[in-house]
This record gives C-alpha cells, sequence and structure tokens, in this order.
C-alpha cells in the first residue's frame, strides 16, 4: 500500500480502515509501504541484483544483494521526496530514524542504528548476515513534525527472497 503525500490521514487510523476525511486530525501518518510487511508482496534479488523503489511522492528505496558465495549482505539506502520535505519545513529539521528492524527467515536479527539526521539525508545501512535462499524482512520508521505542528511518520517496510 503507498499513500501519497497528498491523502496524508490521522495516525489513529489503521492501514486497513480509509479514512474519508484526509488531512483531518492532529497527526499526519506518510507510508511508503513495500508489499505488506511481513505477510505480503515480495521482491526477488539475485546475486549482485539489486532494485529501487520510487512512488514519487515519499521517496525512493534503494535495495542491493551483494554475494560472497552463497552468504551475503542486503545494502538499503533510502532517500526522502522533496515533496515529504516540503510537507516537513527547514524550521523542523532534523528527522528522526528508528534504524531499520529486520527479519531473517521469521527470526528478529536487530536493527541498525537510529539517526537525528536532516531530511535531505540519505539514509543507509546493511542487513548482514544473510545467505541465497533465505527471505528478508524490513522496517524503518523516520518521525517528523510537519509545517502546521503535527506529528508525522514515514514508514519503509517490504520482504525480500534472495536467491543464487
Amino acid at each position: 500500500m503507498v499513500v501519497s503525500v497528498a491523502a496524508l490521514v490521522p495516525t489513529s487510523a489503521s492501514a486497513a480502515e480509509p479514512v474519508a476525511r484526509p488531512n483531518m486530525g492532529r497527526d499526519v501518518k506518510v507510508e511508503l509501504v513495500l508489499g505488506q510487511g511481513l505477510t505480503g508482496l515480495t521482491d526477488t534479488l539475485a546475486c549482485g541484483q539489486e532494485t529501487t523503489k520510487n512512488d514519487h511522492a515519499t521517496g525512493v528505496l534503494n535495495l542491493r544483494f551483494q554475494c560472497l558465495g552463497n552468504r551475503g549482505v542486503v545494502n538499503w539506502a533510502f532517500s526522502i521526496s522533496s515533496q515529504v520535505r516540503a510537507l516537513i519545513g527547514p524550521e523542523n529539521e532534523p528527522v528522526s530514524e528508528t534504524g531499520m528492524r529486520w527479519f531473517r527467515n521469521g527470526k528478529y536479527q536487530g536493527k541498525n542504528a537510529d539517526h537525528r539526521v536532516a531530511s535531505t539525508y540519505q539514509l543507509h545501512g546493511t542487513l548482514n548476515p544473510v545467505s541465497v535462499g533465505e527471505t528478508v524482512n524490513y522496517q524503518d520508521s523516520i518521525n517528523f513534525t510537519t509545517t502546521d505542528g503535527r506529528a508525522g511518520t514515514l514508514v519503509i517496510a517490504g520482504t525480500l527472497i534472495l536467491k543464487p
């Protein structure tokens, strides 16, 4: 599911319950959810392959599976779109990233470091170690304050199947 900046919804609403009146309420939730998190659609990456997810409204996510024999790492990078940066505004910098949480074959592997950075910063990290044939689930959140004082969250989540 992708909720664009134009369809901001209160954070009290669940993704399964659409909100009839966007932009109402105090808080805003901007989501870039790739697949459906731990139970949804997947991307398959082969050794040396990368993919780019870009919904043109919330940002760009790059994922790369770098193999070292049957083992390897998944490198990721995310850049917030100019539309979301305009929603944040320079007076509300920095944004707070929670750190990419990830699972390997359903087992929690921890999270990458959290950051407080400018919204122009390219967030990045490594999911390590991974192996060919494994399934990796990932999720990260970026929290911010909008120009009109509301709290916002941008969510990045998805599933990768790693192939030789």
